[in-house]
């Protein structure tokens, strides 16, 4: 894997925060999180827990697969999931050739 070793969550709760002219502390309240959550998810500082991003999605007035489809399109995210996916078929392909019998 190369130097993005996670999913950028981050840049897309901001972003839609921000069409719906909330503040951080609004998204906090809303979704029952601390500020300084919103904040470190803003940042990527922290990843957001499956019950965080269903919150999160629906104080932001979306379904919470179109908010994980928002966050697939992120173009900083093709890479990492194109090598993801890469990674994962290697180790698939590795696999099959150890279950193999001799």
């Amino acid at each position: 894997m190369n130097k993005q070793q996670t999913m950028i969550v981050g840049k897309v709760i901001k972003e839609l925060r921000k069409k719906m002219l909330l503040s951080q502390e609004d998204l906090a309240d809303f979704s029952q999180r601390d500020r300084n959550t919103i904040s470190d998810l803003e940042r990527d500082q922290y990843k957001p827990s499956f019950d965080t991003i269903i919150r999160v999605a629906t104080v932001l007035e979306m379904k919470p697969s179109k908010f994980v489809s928002k966050i697939e399109e992120l173009e900083e995210n093709e890479e990492y999931l194109n090598e993801l996916l890469r990674e994962i078929e290697e180790i698939k392909i590795i696999n099959k050739k150890k279950k193999r019998p001799q």
